[in-house]
């Protein structure tokens, strides 16, 4: 429209802006045109600097919110009550982490969050696309165990509608342009969280039921990984051909890895594994 646009569009450019120029002292930040917006507000790379030279890393993906916001919500229906299975497929189909960034623009203040958490509700039931999954922010659940962090109904009559709680963020800058020790400080802790769920993420392409875990975390400090990790077994399609291709490579290059080091031991206990694979139709 010629000589005039939506106010709210406008703020909402703006939060957009404050992620980038933030997000930049972390990592290297694209900026992603409102045409091509299909889910992420900015694609970002972590960056290893050595010798003064900058090396890309792990690639991860960002969605902005206003700080007012403390849900946000995919799937669902839509006012004619169709099923929004779309945003469910992406959610779960994406091939790089998702972390929502909320910013308050007076006082100044950005926080990240890591949504590794939405897994436990794919495993739940993975093939079910035609659901909803709220992502509530800065909330802990009152469960304290090691399962903490699963998903929950929103309501117990419909098993379809799940609530995943991200937590504290794991990130929180004051200050669009932190000092240089702040910087390398977020760095680390931002490393941990994006490999962390790419890790999981690689499950999931690879049909693998399994997820690592994080009990507890505090704000830009790097946590370590629980002793507890979810292993998911509820009868889901071909797991065990997903399994089974996982394996092939791995015992084949593991092997190669024994007779380079004159293992014969452990050569000797492959043999097992191998007589499965090739029972379901694997040369080796």
């Amino acid at each position: 429209m010629p000589n005039r646009q939506l106010d709210t569009t406008y703020q909402g450019a703006r939060y957009e802006y404050a992620t980038t120029l933030s997000l930049s002292a972390l990592a290297s930040v694209i900026p992603v045109p409102r045409p091509e917006d299909y889910g992420f507000d900015q694609i970002c790379n972590l960056v290893d600097i050595k010798e003064q030279l900058r090396y890309q890393g792990t690639t991860f993906g960002v969605q902005t919110k206003s700080h007012t916001k403390e849900k946000l919500i995919y799937g669902g229906k839509t006012d004619k009550g169709d099923q929004k299975y779309w945003e469910i497929q992406w959610l779960f189909r994406r091939d790089i982490p998702l972390l929502i960034s909320s910013v308050n623009l007076k006082p100044f203040c950005l926080k990240l969050y890591s949504t590794w958490a939405v897994w436990h509700s794919y495993w739940m039931n993975p093939t079910n696309y035609n659901r909803k999954v709220t992502f509530i922010l800065d909330q802990i659940p009152s469960n304290d165990g090691d399962d903490r962090w699963m998903s929950y109904l929103e309501n117990p009559d419909k098993p379809d509608e799940s609530i995943v709680y991200l937590g504290p963020p794991i990130i929180k800058m004051d200050s669009p342009t932190p000092n240089n020790t702040k910087t390398e400080l977020l760095r680390k802790c931002l490393r941990f969280w994006v490999d962390f769920d790419m890790i999981n993420l690689k499950f999931c392409k690879l049909g693998i039921p399994f997820m690592y875990t994080v009990k507890d975390w505090v704000t830009d400090q790097t946590p370590n990984l629980s002793q507890s990790s979810y292993i998911f077994w509820n009868e889901f399609q071909d797991i065990r051909v997903n399994l089974l291709k996982t394996l092939y490579p791995m015992i084949i290059a593991l092997e190669k890895d024994f007779e380079v080091h004159s293992d014969t031991k452990n050569i000797d206990r492959l043999q097992g594994i191998k007589e499965i694979l090739k029972d379901h139709g694997y040369n080796l």
